[in-house]
C-alpha cells in the first residue's frame, strides 16, 4: 500500500514502480530479510530504508544497476570511503564488540517433551564462563516500530534455532532494565514448534546497556532471564554475556 502511494506521488519512474524485468548485469534478487513487504529496503534511489544490500529487495525496489567500477583501480569509486578500493565502511565499533553481529551464552532447563530442557543437551556447567559462546549471530536493526513505540534489534541465531529481540524505548547511551515499560527482551526458540520467552513475564528480568554509538551504528551488552509466556514464573531460561552491534536509524 505504501509503495503504491509512493508511485502515485513520485511517478512511474520511482524505484519499484516500473516492474520491468532486470537487464543484463542488473542486481535483482529477494534475499533481503524484508523482501516482499511492500517497502523498499535496499538503500537505493527511492528506498524507504537502508537495511539490506543494494538489489536484494527487487520485488519492492525494482532492478538496480550494478555500481560502476572505478576507472582507476587505485581510486575508490562512488560511495566508497577514502582508503583502499572496496574497503569496508568503518562504523567505529570497538574491537571488543562483534562487528554488526552478536554473541552470547545461553542455558535452559526445560524440555518440550516434559522431561526437562537444555540448550546444550546432556551437559551441565559449574560456572557461566564454562558455557560455550554462540558467535557470528546476524543482527538486524535497530528499526523503529511505531505501532509498539520501540526500537527493535533482532539477533538471528539460525543454526541454533533461536531469535532474540531487544526492544528499547530509547537508543541513548545508558543501562535499561527491561521488564515491561522500558522495553523487553524476547527469546524465540524453534524446536518442535515455536516458543517465546520474555523478560516482561513473571519471573523474568533483563538488562540492555547501550555502551556507545556512532553516526551509523550502536553497540552494547545484554543479559536476562526469560520465562515462557503461557506459564509465567516457570519454564525459564537465561542468556548471559551478550554483546552486539547493529546499524542505527
Amino acid at each position: 500500500m505504501r509503495r503504491h502511494l509512493l508511485c502515485l506521488l513520485l511517478g512511474s519512474l520511482a524505484a519499484g514502480c516500473l516492474g520491468r524485468p532486470p537487464a543484463e548485469g542488473d542486481l535483482c534478487d529477494d534475499t533481503c530479510r524484508w523482501a516482499g513487504d511492500g517497502e523498499c529496503d535496499d538503500g537505493g534511489e527511492g528506498s524507504l530504508y537502508s537495511v539490506c544490500a543494494l538489489g536484494t529487495d527487487c520485488g519492492d525496489c525494482g532492478p538496480r544497476e550494478a555500481p560502476t567500477p572505478p576507472s582507476n583501480p587505485g581510486e575508490p569509486g562512488p560511495g566508497v570511503p577514502p582508503g583502499e578500493p572496496g574497503e569496508p565502511v568503518d562504523h567505529g565499533i570497538p574491537a571488543d564488540f562483534p562487528p554488526l553481529s552478536a554473541q552470547y551464552r545461553a542455558h535452559g532447563t526445560w524440555r518440550h517433551d516434559g522431561s526437562g530442557f537444555e540448550d546444550i543437551p546432556n551437559q551441565s556447567f559449574a560456572a557461566i564462563d564454562e558455557i560455550p559462546v554462540r558467535e557470528g549471530v546476524a543482527t538486524y536493526g535497530a528499526l523503529y516500530d511505531s505501532s509498539a513505540g520501540v526500537y527493535r534489534v533482532e539477533l538471528d541465531d539460525g543454526p541454533g534455532g533461536v531469535t532474540i529481540r531487544l526492544e528499547l524505548r530509547s537508543l541513548d547511551v545508558g543501562t535499561y532494565a527491561l521488564g515491561g515499560f522500558d522495553g523487553t527482551i524476547e527469546r524465540e526458540e524453534r524446536r518442535n514448534g515455536t516458543y517465546t520467552y520474555a523478560t516482561d513475564v513473571e519471573g523474568g528480568y533483563g538488562t540492555v546497556e547501550i555502551v556507545g554509538q556512532s553516526d551509523t551504528a550502536l553497540w552494547g551488552r545484554f543479559s536476562g532471564r526469560h520465562c515462557y509466556r503461557p506459564t509465567p514464573g516457570v519454564n525459564c531460561s537465561s542468556v548471559y554475556d551478550g554483546r552486539f552491534s547493529a546499524t542505527r536509524p
